[in-house]
């Protein structure tokens, strides 16, 4: 539930920034950060390491420029929000299908919104939120 209130991490071109400030790390408190993992997980992460391989091995730059580099940086940022997103959603609705064919149940939920016409409430035992339209409560 807590990781819900985090920014979704996102991929960036270093050229993207002005200052080397701009790469900071807040969770980390690290001036310089880069992330990747092995290269057969991540496309961005193969990216990272052709990119970095070219560089230590003496050529001036890696073999993406820095539009290449920076546009699939964006693109791999949405695919991963969309990624994550129809993950969350997957199991939003396997947990109503579980929840439809059980009894009727009652459950302690914590108002979290109030709206015109309806009212948003937190179940914390199945971590979901669930609106309640005014017709129903009304």
């Amino acid at each position: 539930m807590l990781a819900k209130c985090m920014s979704l991490a996102t991929y960036h071109s270093t050229g993207e920034f002005d200052s080397p400030s701009d790469y900071f790390h807040y969770g980390l408190s690290m001036e310089l950060y880069t992330h990747f993992t092995s290269p057969i997980r991540r496309y961005p992460d193969l990216i990272a390491h052709r990119q970095l391989q070219a560089i230590l091995e003496g050529e001036e730059s890696g073999p993406m420029n820095f539009e290449e580099v920076s546009e699939l940086a964006e693109l791999s940022s949405q695919k991963k929000y969309n990624s994550k997103l129809a993950s969350d959603k997957s199991g939003e609705l396997f947990l109503w299908i579980f929840l439809k064919e059980q009894c009727e149940m009652y459950e302690p939920a914590t108002v979290v919104d109030i709206g015109t016409e309806s009212i948003d409430v937190l179940v914390l035992r199945y971590g979901i939120q669930i609106r309640i339209l005014e017709e129903i409560f009304g």
